[in-house]
C-alpha cells in the first residue's frame, strides 16, 4: 500500500475515533440494547444519522463498527475497539448485534471490514446475510 493511502486511512480512523466522544445519551436512541458480562455493562446503540453501531463499556464509549449502505445491501468497512477496552471480547457482540439488526430488517450485507469477516467465518449462520 502506497504511503499516501495509509495516511488517508489514519486520518479517517483518527476521525471516526474522535466522533466516539460524541455518542447520543442511551435515553435519547431507543434503538439501544443493554447487557452485562464480566467486564461491566455493555450498552450497543445503532446511531443512523452516523452510520455505526457503538458499544459502550460501564457508559464509556469502547468502540463502533461503521458501515455504508449502497443500493440493496449494507457494507460494513470498519470495526474498532480503543485500545484501553480491547482483549475483552467486545467486538463480538457489537458485530452479532450489527448483524442482527441488518438480519431483522431484510438488509443483504458486505463484509469488507476483516473483524466482520472473520466473525462470519466462525459463526456461519451469519453467511447467508452476505451478498
Amino acid at each position: 500500500m502506497s504511503a499516501l493511502i495509509k495516511e488517508l486511512m489514519r486520518a479517517v480512523c483518527c476521525f471516526l475515533y474522535k466522533g466516539l466522544r460524541q455518542v447520543t445519551p442511551r435515553a435519547e436512541n431507543p434503538r439501544s440494547t443493554p447487557m452485562s458480562d464480566d467486564t461491566g455493562k455493555i450498552d450497543i446503540t445503532h446511531h443512523e444519522n452516523q452510520k455505526r453501531f457503538v458499544i459502550t463499556l460501564d457508559g464509556e464509549a469502547a468502540g463502533f463498527a461503521s458501515y455504508v449502505d449502497g443500493t440493496d445491501y449494507r457494507n460494513f468497512n470498519h470495526t474498532v475497539i480503543k485500545p484501553e477496552f480491547r482483549g475483552r471480547g467486545l467486538s463480538t457482540p457489537l458485530i452479532k448485534y450489527a448483524l442482527d439488526d441488518a438480519r431483522a430488517n431484510g438488509i443483504r450485507i458486505h463484509d469488507s471490514c476483516w473483524a466482520v469477516s472473520g466473525f462470519i467465518k466462525k459463526n456461519p449462520e451469519y453467511e447467508d446475510l452476505k451478498k
